[in-house]
């Protein structure tokens, strides 16, 4: 995907409109990036002064590989919130970025350090994921077995699966909370971090972009698809929950400015932002 620059600070005026994504099952299918569906839509975004953030659980590295690999360069947030991603570089061939960590992110070492003194029937019905064998991480993460590695290079999370009741995974999260721990469900798993959650980051960028420039405001847009995704989802004046089949349905506090998608991702990313931007065009936004 050829984007040379987002935009310019010269065309930005009161108009303004930040999309912030999920890639799992919003923006990607079944991790991959689908070009013939994705790539022309989005230039015609940015040419509309849209800017895209992606916001994601997946790991930087594993963000770094598929923007490489798809030449793609969108500011990013990883590992839910743990850190923010400004892209600084020119080179198509190996992008780089400039770090930001959150304050309320915790090392990986650090969260493994505290699991593991957990008490016993608590540590007794966790599995690390990176203790299984790989064919089983990869049936449990659905990734192939080469991309494992960029997975399980954490930064601030841990991953771990539960085998317990739900009673006592409800006592577990209260537990984590005295280590200043959360848990963060996604898919069959479940990932152990600091506490903070993708609304961080967006509204980290979102501070960002108004500074760089010099505005007051702006439109802020989100797609998300699953319970990870429901703070930001909330938060932005424009929502758009793309469907998944095997998934029950989410449920939002707002009740305006909220559009389900009729397909699946990648064709459900790009129905949501065709139906909002035709709702701020009708609205002569």
């Amino acid at each position: 995907m050829i984007i040379k620059k987002i935009l310019k600070r010269k065309n930005i005026l009161k108009d303004l409109k930040i999309i912030f994504t999920d890639l799992d099952e919003s923006l990607l299918k079944e991790n991959k990036y689908y070009p013939k569906v994705l790539d022309n839509f989005i230039k015609e975004l940015i040419s509309k002064n849209y800017i895209i953030v992606a916001l994601t659980s997946k790991t930087y590295t594993e963000v770094k590989k598929l923007y490489n690999k798809n030449n793609i360069k969108f500011s990013l947030s990883s590992e839910n919130g743990s850190s923010f991603y400004i892209p600084k570089s020119k080179n198509n061939n190996d992008l780089t970025f400039k770090k930001v960590i959150n304050k309320k992110a915790i090392k990986s070492n650090e969260i493994f350090r505290r699991l593991k003194i957990l008490p016993v029937r608590f540590l007794s019905n966790i599995t690390f994921i990176k203790d299984l064998s790989l064919d089983k991480q990869a049936e449990i993460t659905k990734l192939k077995k080469n991309e494992l590695i960029d997975f399980n290079n954490r930064d601030f999370s841990v991953s771990i699966i539960w085998n317990g009741s739900n009673s006592l995974l409800a006592l577990f999260r209260k537990y984590l909370i005295k280590l200043n721990l959360q848990a963060t469900f996604g898919g069959k798993m479940i990932n152990v971090s600091g506490i903070h959650t993708k609304l961080d980051a967006l509204i980290y960028f979102k501070k960002m972009y108004l500074k760089k420039f010099n505005i007051n405001n702006c439109i802020t847009i989100s797609i998300g698809d699953s319970q990870n995704d429901v703070e930001i989802l909330n938060y932005t004046d424009y929502s758009g929950m793309v469907i998944r089949k095997e998934k029950s349905k989410i449920s939002l506090i707002k009740n305006y400015n909220v559009f389900i998608s009729k397909s699946s991702a990648p064709e459900g990313w790009v129905e949501l932002l065709t139906k909002i931007n035709k709702e701020m065009e009708r609205k002569n936004i």
